[in-house]
């Protein structure tokens, strides 16, 4: 997996966690993007994609509100145990991940869809 793909669905992941401070749906694309560029600014590369997934692993379960570069870098193991975190994934585990990250952004822009569909309510004349 590209560092991209990585960083796409480890935010999708926290957007289910619905912490604080998340973006809106519709700002994800562009969350991902800053994400990234911010990862590589600081020396992360495609080849680290392991080492930031190891890291959204560690910190996600325990994140109250969205993540932020610097807390994945602190997070990310050392290069050195790269190989003990690489293990390839199952064609049918692909195909779960990739249903279940088209699931959430389906929620997600329903949600939003729903959500800037709400027109106010009009007031009562008397």
């Amino acid at each position: 997996m590209t560092l991209r793909e990585v960083i796409e669905q480890n935010l999708f992941k926290c957007v289910a966690r619905r912490l604080d401070r998340a973006p809106h749906a519709e700002d994800m694309p562009f969350t991902i993007v800053v994400m990234e560029e911010d990862l590589r600014a600081h020396g992360v590369s495609d080849n680290d994609a392991a080492r930031v997934d190891a890291a959204f692993r560690k910190i996600g379960p325990t994140l109250q509100r969205w993540p932020t570069a610097p807390m994945v870098i602190v997070a990310m193991p050392k290069r050195e145990s790269l190989v003990r975190l690489e293990r390839k994934k199952t064609p049918e585990e692909w195909q779960r991940m990739q249903a279940r990250i088209g699931h959430v952004a389906a929620l997600a822009r329903d949600l939003a869809n729903k959500f800037n569909a709400r027109k106010p309510k009009p007031k009562p004349t008397i």
